[in-house]
Protein backbone atom coordinates (compact mmCIF):
# COMPACT_ATOMS: atom_id res chain seq x y z
CA UNK A 1 0.00 0.00 0.00
CA UNK A 2 1.42 3.30 -1.21
CA UNK A 3 0.58 5.78 1.22
CA UNK A 4 1.57 9.62 1.08
CA UNK A 5 1.16 12.19 4.11
CA UNK A 6 -0.03 15.87 4.20
CA UNK A 7 1.14 17.38 7.65
CA UNK A 8 -0.13 21.10 8.82
CA UNK A 9 2.68 22.76 10.67
CA UNK A 10 1.48 25.76 11.12
CA UNK A 11 1.32 25.38 14.90
CA UNK A 12 4.22 23.10 16.51
CA UNK A 13 4.16 19.82 15.28
CA UNK A 14 5.50 17.02 17.82
CA UNK A 15 7.31 14.55 15.28
CA UNK A 16 7.75 11.73 17.32
CA UNK A 17 4.54 10.87 17.92
CA UNK A 18 3.99 10.46 13.91
CA UNK A 19 5.20 7.39 12.55
CA UNK A 20 6.79 8.09 9.06
CA UNK A 21 8.08 5.37 8.15
CA UNK A 22 6.07 3.75 5.12
CA UNK A 23 5.54 6.99 3.25
CA UNK A 24 6.72 7.04 -0.18
CA UNK A 25 5.97 11.04 -0.05
CA UNK A 26 5.70 13.75 2.75
CA UNK A 27 3.94 17.12 2.22
CA UNK A 28 4.70 19.66 5.30
CA UNK A 29 2.88 23.06 5.06
CA UNK A 30 4.07 25.79 7.29
CA UNK A 31 3.95 29.62 7.52
CA UNK A 32 7.38 29.73 9.39
CA UNK A 33 10.64 28.13 8.74
CA UNK A 34 11.35 24.91 10.93
CA UNK A 35 13.60 21.79 10.80
CA UNK A 36 12.61 17.87 11.69
CA UNK A 37 14.61 16.22 13.97
CA UNK A 38 17.38 14.26 12.57
CA UNK A 39 16.83 11.10 11.30
CA UNK A 40 12.70 11.14 10.60
CA UNK A 41 12.53 11.09 7.27
CA UNK A 42 15.19 8.75 6.36
CA UNK A 43 12.96 6.29 4.61
CA UNK A 44 10.96 8.72 2.64
CA UNK A 45 11.44 9.11 -0.93
CA UNK A 46 10.00 12.83 -1.48
CA UNK A 47 10.37 15.31 1.12
CA UNK A 48 8.17 18.84 -0.10
CA UNK A 49 7.64 21.68 2.54
CA UNK A 50 5.49 23.98 1.35
CA UNK A 51 5.64 27.58 2.66
CA UNK A 52 2.50 29.47 2.71
CA UNK A 53 1.51 33.32 3.44
CA UNK A 54 -0.75 31.49 6.09
CA UNK A 55 -1.47 33.99 9.24
CA UNK A 56 -4.88 31.84 10.25
CA UNK A 57 -6.14 28.10 10.92
CA UNK A 58 -8.33 29.12 8.47
CA UNK A 59 -6.41 30.22 5.48
CA UNK A 60 -4.55 27.03 6.48
CA UNK A 61 -6.74 24.58 5.62
CA UNK A 62 -7.70 26.06 2.44
CA UNK A 63 -3.93 26.11 1.26
CA UNK A 64 -3.84 22.50 2.64
CA UNK A 65 -7.08 21.65 0.99
CA UNK A 66 -5.90 23.59 -2.35
CA UNK A 67 -2.52 21.65 -2.56
CA UNK A 68 -4.13 17.98 -1.70
CA UNK A 69 -6.45 18.83 -4.28
CA UNK A 70 -3.66 19.44 -6.95
CA UNK A 71 -1.51 16.53 -5.61
CA UNK A 72 -4.94 14.00 -5.78
CA UNK A 73 -4.44 15.33 -9.86
CA UNK A 74 -1.22 14.02 -10.51
CA UNK A 75 -1.48 10.91 -7.75
CA UNK A 76 -2.57 7.55 -8.81
CA UNK A 77 -5.49 6.16 -7.39
CA UNK A 78 -3.82 3.84 -5.40
CA UNK A 79 -1.89 5.81 -3.42
CA UNK A 80 -3.43 6.72 0.27
CA UNK A 81 -3.78 10.14 1.63
CA UNK A 82 -2.98 10.68 5.45
CA UNK A 83 -3.87 14.06 5.98
CA UNK A 84 -2.73 15.48 9.62
CA UNK A 85 -4.08 18.32 10.85
CA UNK A 86 -6.48 19.53 13.77
CA UNK A 87 -8.70 21.88 11.83
CA UNK A 88 -9.40 20.06 8.37
CA UNK A 89 -12.93 18.87 8.22
CA UNK A 90 -14.15 15.59 6.16
CA UNK A 91 -16.44 17.51 3.85
CA UNK A 92 -13.88 20.20 2.77
CA UNK A 93 -11.67 17.23 1.48
CA UNK A 94 -14.73 15.20 0.16
CA UNK A 95 -14.71 18.42 -2.19
CA UNK A 96 -11.07 18.57 -3.29
CA UNK A 97 -10.70 15.08 -4.28
CA UNK A 98 -11.72 14.19 -7.13
CA UNK A 99 -11.05 10.27 -7.83
CA UNK A 100 -14.21 8.76 -6.28
CA UNK A 101 -12.33 5.91 -5.16
CA UNK A 102 -9.04 7.64 -3.27
CA UNK A 103 -8.56 6.41 0.13
CA UNK A 104 -7.99 9.43 2.19
CA UNK A 105 -7.78 9.53 6.38
CA UNK A 106 -7.68 12.00 8.37
CA UNK A 107 -5.70 12.23 11.77
CA UNK A 108 -5.72 15.14 14.77
CA UNK A 109 -1.97 15.77 15.09
CA UNK A 110 -0.82 14.27 17.97
CA UNK A 111 -0.14 15.52 21.49
CA UNK A 112 3.10 17.55 22.32
CA UNK A 113 4.31 14.89 24.98
CA UNK A 114 5.69 11.24 23.75
CA UNK A 115 3.27 8.89 23.41
CA UNK A 116 4.94 5.68 25.10
CA UNK A 117 3.85 2.08 24.91
CA UNK A 118 2.01 2.19 28.05
CA UNK A 119 0.05 5.08 27.10
CA UNK A 120 -0.29 3.36 23.48
CA UNK A 121 -1.92 0.09 25.10
CA UNK A 122 -4.42 2.90 26.93
CA UNK A 123 -5.56 4.66 24.15
CA UNK A 124 -6.01 1.24 21.83
CA UNK A 125 -8.41 0.51 24.98
CA UNK A 126 -10.14 3.37 25.05
CA UNK A 127 -10.33 2.97 20.86
CA UNK A 128 -12.00 -0.27 21.28
CA UNK A 129 -14.08 0.08 24.54
CA UNK A 130 -16.01 3.96 22.49
CA UNK A 131 -15.66 2.28 18.80
CA UNK A 132 -17.48 -1.28 20.11
CA UNK A 133 -19.68 -0.33 23.16
CA UNK A 134 -21.15 -4.10 22.23
CA UNK A 135 -18.26 -6.35 23.58
CA UNK A 136 -20.21 -9.17 21.38
CA UNK A 137 -19.49 -7.24 18.02
CA UNK A 138 -16.09 -6.71 18.60
CA UNK A 139 -13.75 -7.96 15.79
CA UNK A 140 -11.75 -11.54 17.15
CA UNK A 141 -8.93 -11.22 14.40
CA UNK A 142 -5.35 -10.50 15.46
CA UNK A 143 -4.71 -9.50 12.06
CA UNK A 144 -7.59 -6.99 11.73
CA UNK A 145 -6.19 -5.14 15.16
CA UNK A 146 -3.07 -5.11 13.41
CA UNK A 147 -4.45 -3.45 10.68
CA UNK A 148 -6.65 -0.79 12.30
CA UNK A 149 -3.76 0.45 14.19
CA UNK A 150 -1.86 0.38 11.02
CA UNK A 151 -3.95 2.70 8.94
CA UNK A 152 -7.20 4.00 10.85
CA UNK A 153 -6.19 4.07 14.62
CA UNK A 154 -2.15 4.74 13.52
CA UNK A 155 -2.40 8.53 15.18
CA UNK A 156 -3.19 5.87 18.66
CA UNK A 157 0.20 4.58 18.47
CA UNK A 158 2.62 7.24 17.25
CA UNK A 159 6.23 5.32 16.69
CA UNK A 160 5.36 2.21 19.15
CA UNK A 161 4.79 -0.55 16.85
CA UNK A 162 1.06 -2.06 16.42
CA UNK A 163 2.82 -4.84 17.14
CA UNK A 164 4.56 -4.09 20.12
CA UNK A 165 0.74 -2.61 21.51
CA UNK A 166 -0.67 -6.09 21.21
CA UNK A 167 2.39 -7.90 22.83
CA UNK A 168 2.21 -5.79 25.85
CA UNK A 169 -1.51 -6.51 26.13
CA UNK A 170 -0.66 -10.53 25.70
CA UNK A 171 1.66 -9.58 28.61
CA UNK A 172 -0.76 -7.94 31.06
CA UNK A 173 -3.74 -10.56 30.74
CA UNK A 174 -5.71 -8.53 28.70
CA UNK A 175 -6.29 -10.85 25.71
CA UNK A 176 -7.72 -13.95 25.72
CA UNK A 177 -7.36 -16.67 22.84
CA UNK A 178 -9.86 -18.79 21.81
CA UNK A 179 -10.82 -21.11 18.62
CA UNK A 180 -12.87 -18.36 16.70
CA UNK A 181 -10.30 -15.37 17.70
CA UNK A 182 -8.97 -13.42 20.36
CA UNK A 183 -10.98 -12.01 23.02
CA UNK A 184 -10.23 -8.39 25.23
CA UNK A 185 -10.74 -8.94 29.49
CA UNK A 186 -12.25 -5.63 29.33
Amino acid sequence: MKRWAFVDCLNKVNFENIDLDGYERIVLFSSEDFSLPAGEVDSVKELTVIKTETKTQQQMTIALTYNVSKYDLIAPSDIHFDIYSDDIQSPSLDVCLLKDNRYCQLFNLPTGEKITLSRAVDDFIIQICTSYIDKRIRPRSLSLYLYLLDSEWRFLRGRVKSEEILKQMDFLGLINYASNGIYFKF
